[in-house]
């Protein structure tokens, strides 16, 4: 969340935090994300609104190293896009970086990828 507080995350050109919130809102701790006044676990309710606008498109910017694919949430927010008919553009480097990393990416897992809790994977 970005109210109140933010003692990390930089702009990654400037280097700079971010700008904070000054809102009256109040964060919502929630570390296994079940709350239902948890922000995290919006997740299936966010994409089917972004979904239902008609106007949304997912842009899937890939780096280099396809590291994007071993990451829970980002596979996860790519496959619910799928199921939900958003239309979806995959950006790469070069269409040979995505050729010659194919094998990688054959035998997807969510259960070897990696998230910042075990309990985000169990979510998924």
């Amino acid at each position: 969340s970005i109210c109140h507080s933010n003692p990390y995350d930089r702009d990654p050109f400037t280097h700079e935090l971010h700008p904070v919130c000054t809102c009256s809102c109040v964060n919502i701790s929630d570390p296994d994300g079940r709350s239902t006044s948890s922000e995290i676990n919006k997740f299936d309710d966010m994409m089917h609104h972004l979904a239902t606008t008609g106007t949304c498109r997912q842009v899937i910017a890939v780096d280099k190293s396809l590291e994007l694919f071993h990451r829970a949430w980002c596979v996860a927010e790519i496959a619910e896009a799928k199921r939900l008919d958003m239309t979806q553009s995959l950006q790469l480097l070069s269409k040979a970086t995505m050729q010659q990393r194919a094998r990688t990416l054959e035998n997807l897992d969510v259960r070897s990828m990696e998230a910042s809790s075990e309990k985000d994977k169990e979510l998924i």
